[in-house]
């Protein structure tokens, strides 16, 4: 067992253990004074802490999240880390919360055998269940690979640090970049701090869950009249509010389509504009 000393500031609990790098990305990503960390204390069989869970606000809106952390033998998944991932899952589930899952982790613990494949086979099975019925967010901040990118591919939005690894078979040199331009992120930022910027935004757009009212709205011709000349997102940035879009796959056919999400008056709507 690693000895740690738990120290209270500014209303969140800071460790000495080897957990602080995700302990601080959590933190950053909630509103201030907002985190409730979950399962604090609990280890896999050799001490480590390779994830750490909780819940609280992200831009006034409830929200569950997991952090993996590389620098605690290497971020490698376990039973206990994936119990205390499913743990988040399924509370969301019962509150209808969002997810957002931080991913930074070099692989299985094998030394643990066919029961931490089972737990992670369960964890799959968790985050699949509350597809469509609760908005998930991956951000992909490190290594994300195997199983691992297979549960963040699954969510609604993939938000991607530039340098990050992405992929399902090792060895690869694809990265996050490359993903991007794909399709299979959505969104593609420079650093961290950037990618906490895009999750909140995205918070604010997407409902909370599939209970929750969305406007819907289909039209056959601008809402505004574009100036010649004028492309497909600049007509998105007329008709919405300002500064309330967020691009999706922006690396993605990038030439002829654009997809975004926004709020025109407040509500969120969803558009799809092509050039002609």
């Amino acid at each position: 067992m690693t000895d740690c000393f738990l120290i209270y500031k500014e209303d969140y609990i800071v460790s000495n253990s080897k957990n602080s790098k995700a302990l601080d990305r959590l933190v950053s990503l909630f509103d201030d004074g907002s985190f409730t960390q979950l399962d604090a204390f609990a280890k896999s069989a050799d001490g480590d802490v390779e994830v750490v869970a909780g819940f609280g606000t992200v831009n006034e809106c409830p929200v569950y999240a997991f952090s993996q952390d590389v620098t605690a033998c290497d971020g490698a998944v376990s039973v206990a880390h994936c119990a205390k991932i499913k743990k988040v899952y399924d509370l969301a589930a019962k509150t209808g919360c969002p997810v957002v899952s931080i991913f930074d982790s070099n692989g299985v613990k094998l030394t643990e055998g066919f029961e931490v494949l089972s737990a992670y086979g369960e964890l799959v099975k968790a985050s699949t269940s509350i597809s469509g019925v609760c908005p998930q967010i991956a951000v992909i901040a490190g290594a994300c690979l195997g199983t691992s990118a297979l549960i963040a591919n699954m969510a609604d939005v993939v938000v991607a640090v530039k340098d990050a690894d992405f992929y399902i078979s090792a060895p690869s040199d694809i990265t996050a970049e490359d993903s991007y331009k794909e399709g299979t992120v959505d969104v593609l930022v420079d650093d961290f701090d950037a990618a906490v910027e895009a999750v909140g935004d995205i918070v604010s757009l997407l409902p909370s869950n599939n209970l929750s009212s969305a406007p819907i709205f289909d039209f056959a011709a601008p809402a505004v009249l574009a100036n010649e000349g004028d492309d497909a997102f600049s007509i998105i940035k007329a008709v919405a509010d300002d500064a309330s879009v967020v691009e999706l796959k922006g690396g993605y056919a990038s030439s002829n389509c654009k997809t975004a999400l926004a709020t025109v008056m407040v509500k969120t709507f969803g558009f799809v504009a092509c050039d002609v």
